[in-house]
């Protein structure tokens, strides 16, 4: 499971992320950004699913075959090629998967794509989704325009959740009501904890770091929010310490003291 959250505001798109990669026993296997950019078009493509580790990063695989369909950065040229691209991704999904009857279940195939990205023909942030067996009245594989998208647990209300989340009731179109840096870290960090599910073969896979990505009429821009420490080759452990020098200083000389002021995560 990937975390993921894409809000439009009065002037940009918001976009959360984890940057988590997970094997199917949920060792961390890489932390490298997962979000496909694409500044020259003001758009990012999210992804959610199981996918063949194999055949490279998503991110990967969405540009090589946007490159293969000789898309560029036209922003309407690309929104007409993604669903034919979820597509070809969601076939070779279930190929993978049929490859090992162990892990073979319908439902693990699905897969979600969402875009966030800035229309500069109506001047306005736009959030859309496709998902390879469709939702609401939309058809598989169809882009639809959504008021947003947000990873939470299964069958949760979005608003209890996003409550439980930041603490209060929160508007995350509302700059003002939802601060993108400070409640989406705590968004991320709510995701992080979402209980292991079949989906994730009972591993949390949540973690690398928490990432923030901005897109408005001047582009894309992306930030770190926090770098959660968890370690490559080891499974995902919500509940461990971040890495911090100062504590790890003063346990290394055999000593514990409380920190007089706050540094980092401690």
């Amino acid at each position: 499971m990937t975390a993921i959250s894409m809000f439009a505001q009065p002037d940009r798109a918001i976009v959360l992320a984890d940057t988590a990669l997970t094997a199917l026993d949920g060792e961390l296997l890489s932390t490298a950004d997962k979000l496909t950019v694409i500044d020259g078009a003001r758009l990012v493509i999210g992804w959610t699913g199981f996918s063949p580790h194999h055949q490279g990063p998503a991110q990967d695989r969405i540009l090589s075959r946007l490159a293969r369909l000789g898309v560029g950065h036209d922003q309407g040229e690309i929104l007409h090629a993604l669903p034919v691209i979820l597509r070809e991704m969601h076939q070779e999904n279930v190929g993978w998967l049929e490859a090992d009857r162990e892990f073979l279940v319908q439902e693990r195939a699905t897969l979600v794509m969402s875009v966030a990205y800035w229309d500069a023909a109506r001047d306005e942030p736009v959030i859309a989704m496709a998902r390879t067996d469709g939702f609401a009245h939309v058809p598989p594989y169809a882009l639809a325009r959504v008021a947003y998208y947000m990873t939470t647990d299964e069958q949760a209300d979005p608003t209890a959740f996003l409550r439980d989340a930041v603490g209060r009731d929160a508007n995350p179109s509302n700059p003002i009501d939802f601060d993108a840096r400070r409640d989406g870290l705590l968004l991320l960090e709510r995701q992080r904890r979402i209980p292991p599910t079949p989906w994730s073969y009972g591993h949390a896979s949540v973690g690398g770091r928490a990432t923030l990505t901005v897109i408005d009429r001047e582009g894309v821009r992306v930030s770190t929010l926090k770098d959660w420490g968890d370690p490559i080759g080891q499974r995902i452990n919500p509940d461990r310490r971040t890495p911090s020098i100062f504590r790890d200083a003063w346990q290394a000389c055999g000593r514990r003291v409380a920190a007089p002021f706050s540094l980092g995560a401690i």
